[in-house]
């Protein structure tokens, strides 16, 4: 009662002796009042029971110059309960030593607004520890500022459930870096409109084993900007049923060489949909092997534009099976030099129909 007497003008002239002398009962006895009149001199006096001894009031009530006066032995001594109690702008004022001196369970215990208060330099001074302890709800309440500082290995220490809890405007700003060290179990654990939100520049940082590790949803959300970004590598690490699941407007990122990348299984996985959207260059792309390894209803979406553009090697590789699914428009969109190209065998299995198109 008497500690709860004194003015704030009394309790600010205490000096750091008779700070030091107080128990941690009458420590705990201020008011929050009293606390908040407290200077960083005298809060520099208090020893880790004293500390410990402060409740989440008190602690909140902290002004930002005396919460400085608290060493790291101090904020190693604050509990999960002083912790939560923390406010944004006490968290910003806080050193980066000090921030990395908070034990884990005390870091995973602040406020979303709490953690969003820390400032890029202390982002970069957590210890992979604290970052794999932060809880779901902390991780989405990053700023994208400070998502970008998340280094490699605190992004590699990211639990999958973690991971999926990043808001797709998270998921933006993201470097190749550090797309780079997710793990194929991270990749595949993505959500779908996660893939989707990876820049150019960040999906290229997958390998090869995290494109394997696609599942045909995250396949089906890639758009074309992605693909094209694609080594000719990776588009061959496209499993068959993930190529098949890509959109339309993700098949028209692919490029001529990466169309020649493609191989035989996987132009063979294309359905009528894709290959009636290639660009009629990207038709021309297609080896004879991946040309003839094209299904017959792949064959029947071909466009009259598509049939233009077919090579004559292509036309000489087509199978029997093929050229009876060649549809007589796209033959009559065939030049003389193109027909030329036809074998007997081919000639052989057409249709009246289709022979009657070769002369119109």
């Amino acid at each position: 009662e008497q500690m709860q007497a004194l003015t704030t003008a009394q309790v600010a002239r205490l000096d750091s002796a008779d700070i030091a002398a107080l128990s941690s009962e009458q420590i705990a006895a201020l008011t929050t009042g009293q606390v908040a009149a407290l200077s960083s001199a005298q809060v520099v006096a208090l020893d880790t029971a004293q500390v410990s001894s402060l409740t989440s009031s008190q602690v909140a009530a902290l002004t930002t110059t005396a919460l400085v006066g608290l060493g790291s032995d101090d904020i190693v001594a604050l509990t999960t309960d002083q912790a939560m109690a923390l406010t944004s702008a006490q968290v910003a004022a806080l050193s980066t030593v000090n921030i990395a001196a908070m034990e884990v369970e005390d870091l995973a215990a602040l406020s979303t607004s709490a953690i969003r208060g820390l400032t890029t330099a202390q982002i970069v001074g957590l210890s992979v520890a604290q970052v794999a302890g932060l809880t779901s709800d902390q991780l989405a309440a990053l700023t994208t500022a400070q998502v970008t500082k998340l280094e490699t290995a605190d992004i590699e220490a990211l639990s999958t459930d973690q991971l999926v809890a990043l808001t797709t405007a998270q998921v933006a700003v993201l470097s190749s870096a550090q797309v780079a060290v997710l793990s194929t179990d991270q990749v595949a654990g993505l959500t779908s409109a996660q893939i989707a939100a990876l820049t150019t520049t960040a999906i290229a940082g997958l390998g090869t084993d995290d494109i394997v590790a696609l599942t045909s949803e995250q396949a089906a959300a890639l758009v074309s900007g992605q693909i094209a970004s694609l080594s000719t590598a990776r588009i061959q690490a496209i499993e068959v049923e993930d190529l098949a699941a890509l959109s339309t407007n993700a098949i028209l990122g692919l490029s001529s060489s990466q169309i020649s990348a493609l191989t035989s299984a996987q132009a063979a996985a294309l359905t009528s949909d894709q290959v009636a959207a290639l660009a009629t260059a990207q038709v021309a792309a297609f080896t004879t092997a991946q040309f003839s390894a094209l299904t017959t209803d792949a064959i029947v979406a071909l466009t009259t534009a598509h049939a233009a553009a077919l090579t004559t090697a292509q036309l000489a590789a087509m199978t029997t099976d093929q050229i009876t699914a060649l549809q007589s428009a796209d033959i009559v969109a065939l030049s003389g030099n193109q027909t030329a190209a036809f074998t007997t065998s081919q000639l052989n299995v057409m249709s009246t129909q289709q022979l009657s198109a070769l002369f119109l």
